[in-house]
């Protein structure tokens, strides 16, 4: 094997290292914070955008569950398919884990889009390697076991739809929404028609 085959193997199992560990924690921090606040249908989901209100719902249902260095408010330019600016910011909390990892949380009266970054430095930057979109629906899981799953908003079930899909397509789109759900579907592993 060549260096750069044997370095980037590395990247990849690091990547689905983190992200199986991700999937599994902040699993975990809310089925405790459930012991605790009660069914999280019933929790007190702020209205997205206002900062305070964000830090308070983190801080009452998350924060002694997770460990982290670092809590922080967080904005950046919302970006259409193409990449470009649309002229919205989005507003979430940065948290970042003691390994290099990191995830913004966006949280509204519906649940909360989740964002995990394999590696804090590629916070903001949307690539199939670094991001993976996560999803924690109020009204319930979409056919799954665990609170928190991999973006899967339209998707039809199939593989071929998570690589294909016009607007949520692992590598189609700016967005890359269904990757992690790609790399679950896998068996949690990343295959040769990954785009890396």
């Amino acid at each position: 094997m060549t260096l750069p085959t044997l370095i980037q193997n590395h990247q990849k199992k690091v990547t689905v290292t983190r992200l199986k560990k991700f999937y599994t924690t902040i699993n975990q921090a809310v089925k405790m914070s459930e012991a605790e606040n009660g069914s999280y249908q019933e929790w007190e989901y702020p209205i997205d955008g206002d900062e305070d209100a964000r830090m308070k719902f983190y801080n009452k249902y998350f924060a002694k569950y997770l460990k982290t260095t670092s809590v922080e408010s967080y904005s950046q330019d919302s970006l259409d398919n193409d990449g470009n600016p649309n002229g919205e910011v989005n507003n979430f909390l940065l948290i970042k884990f003691a390994d290099g990892s990191a995830m913004t949380m966006r949280t509204d009266v519906n649940g909360t889009d989740i964002a995990y970054y394999v590696y804090a430095s590629q916070v903001g930057k949307s690539s199939t390697r670094y991001y993976f979109s996560f999803m924690f629906n109020k009204s319930g899981s979409v056919g799954n076991k665990s609170f928190v799953e991999p973006y899967s908003f339209l998707w039809d079930g199939t593989r071929e739809h998570l690589l294909s899909h016009p607007r949520y397509g692992c590598g189609k789109f700016v967005a890359n929404a269904y990757c992690a759900r790609l790399i679950q579907y896998d068996g949690w592993q990343i295959k040769d028609d990954y785009p890396w």
